[in-house]
């Protein structure tokens, strides 16, 4: 299997994460992944997704989330850019 890939661009409002859910499960459908590891994913997008809305941005204007996923033949990576405020683990 060679690396598959999904690139989306997303509002910052809820109504776009379940759209993208349906693509991230649509783009990793090929590698017939364990039902585990595909909800794990789920999960993961939902959390970041969220945790974005809720902390990243502290205005009413509409901002952008880049994910991309990357289906390897032993990995999947999920990556997410923002516009937001950077997180910062000290506080």
């Amino acid at each position: 299997m060679g690396e598959e890939r999904l690139h989306l661009t997303l509002a910052n409002r809820l109504d776009a994460l379940e759209p993208a859910r349906q693509a991230m499960v649509a783009c990793l459908a090929p590698a017939a992944l364990h039902p585990k590891v595909l909800f794990k994913l789920e999960l993961v997008l939902e959390e970041i997704f969220m945790n974005l809305l809720w902390h990243a941005f502290k205005d009413a204007a509409e901002h952008t989330i880049e994910l991309t996923v990357h289906l390897h033949p032993d990995e999947v990576a999920l990556s997410f850019e923002d516009d937001g405020i950077a997180f910062d683990p000290t506080q």
